[in-house]
């Protein structure tokens, strides 16, 4: 499976686990960084190679609105405006999963998704946006939107990622003496 399918199936069982219907893109997009968060602290690897950027609202899939595209295109996912009390008189989009196809995933990665879906359903989209604006050491460090992000560091606690930032000075340091300046 190539990673896009591969960020299909992540999509896919989000929306599975969310009883089929989740409101909002943005919470499809946090439930993705987050399900590859909660891999990565209790599974080995990765929960997919796909890239997270940065996005206005914070971390998001890099070309999730092409994705959701591709599985309503595919007949896969539907998408429906709808009047949630969450946006007040505004009309809001809720993104359906119209198909009973089990995502080619392992229990690990379907548990990960679960526990993701869990936590952005029972957040407002506003508090999911300050909550990773605030913790997301990968976003806050990101100069451009769309910029790809190294989200496994917003898992490193404070002390740690000191640590390993002057480690890597100093790792630059040796470096430049022994090979120069470039």
């Amino acid at each position: 499976m190539n990673d896009r399918d591969r960020a299909k199936q992540i999509v896919i069982e989000i929306l599975r686990t969310a009883g089929k219907r989740l409101p909002s893109k943005t919470r499809i997009f946090k439930a993705f960084y987050f399900a590859h968060l909660f891999f990565a602290q209790r599974s080995p690897g990765f929960l997919s190679d796909w890239p997270v950027v940065k996005m206005r609202r914070g971390p998001g899939i890099m070309d999730g609105d092409r994705i959701l595209e591709e599985l309503v295109r595919e007949g896969l996912v539907e998408v429906r405006t709808i009047h949630d009390p969450a946006t007040g008189p505004f009309p809001a989009q809720e993104y359906v999963l119209k198909t009973e196809v089990m995502p080619d995933l392992d229990l690990n990665a379907v548990e990960a998704i679960r526990d993701a879906v869990t936590f952005v359903q029972n957040k407002s989209v506003s508090e999911l946006t300050e909550l990773t604006h605030e913790y997301s050491r990968s976003w806050n460090s990101a100069n451009e939107i769309g910029d790809e992000l190294n989200i496994y560091v917003d898992l490193v606690d404070d002390q740690e990622f000191a640590e390993l930032q002057q480690s890597l000075k100093e790792t630059e340091s040796v470096y430049q003496s022994v090979f120069g300046a470039d």
